[in-house]
């Protein structure tokens, strides 16, 4: 069984392993969507499913997906 995790908990979970890409699943009902989040210690970096690698911030991070769940599928 898989576990999902919600937003915050992903956040905690991403800070907490800088300098390491995280390949984590947005679920989203019955759809998945990959993003690869990267912190480097001071910016997070989101590469979503449109390939766009942007520097956002952790509150940012939270407000885009305040309601959803993830599943981590690989840490790098």
């Amino acid at each position: 069984m898989t576990t999902t995790i919600h937003t915050e908990d992903l956040i905690k979970f991403i800070l907490d392993n800088p300098n390491r890409m995280i390949e984590a699943r947005l679920c989203i009902d019955n759809v998945g969507a990959t993003h690869f989040i990267y912190f480097n210690g001071k910016k997070v970096f989101d590469e979503g499913i449109d390939g766009e690698n942007r520097a956002i911030s952790k509150d940012e991070l939270l407000k885009n997906y305040h309601n959803n769940f993830w599943v981590i599928n690989n840490i790098v």
